[in-house]
Formats: structure tokens, C-alpha cells, sequence
């Protein structure tokens, strides 16, 4: 694994600039969704790609491919316990 370590100052409303590097290597794009998850114990601070899971389409899918019936039960899930 590749590791980039940059230095950025937070401005005055609290932002951080991504660095373009970092910014292509997570493969983040303007206007992408992005989860913080903050880790209080280590002081540490991760950023993840927020995916959103279009249900309609996935249940198309599931519709034509019963093997998909698994990864829709899993997101099923994840949906659950994440909003429920």
C-alpha cells in the first residue's frame, strides 16, 4: 500500500483542503459523497467514498439474477442497522 502523508492548515469554517493526489488515489470527484468517520481514541480521522445503493435498480437486477439474492439480503441489512 501506497502512503501519502500531506500537511494541510484548517481555515477559519473548519475545512480541510484534499490534496489533488490524495483526491485521485481515493478516486474522489467534486461533488462526491464523502463519510468522516472519527476514531476519538487514536485521534484519528477516516474518509470513505459514501456509496449509495440504488434499490430499484438492484432489484431489477435480483429480478433477472437470483444470485444476487445474497448481496441484496447483505445490503438489506446494512440499510438496517445503519438507518433503522
Amino acid at each position: 500500500m501506497r502512503q501519502v502523508g500531506v500537511v494541510r492548515r484548517i481555515d477559519d469554517l473548519g475545512r480541510v483542503a484534499i490534496p489533488k493526489e490524495i483526491r485521485r488515489i481515493l478516486g474522489f470527484q467534486e461533488g462526491d459523497p464523502v463519510e468522516i468517520f472519527v476514531d476519538s481514541e487514536n485521534k484519528e480521522v477516516t474518509l470513505k467514498p459514501y456509496k449509495i445503493v440504488d434499490y430499484r435498480k438492484l432489484w431489477e437486477e435480483l429480478k433477472r439474477d437470483s444470485s444476487l439474492k445474497v448481496k441484496m439480503m447483505e445490503l438489506e441489512e446494512e440499510y438496517k442497522n445503519k438507518y433503522l
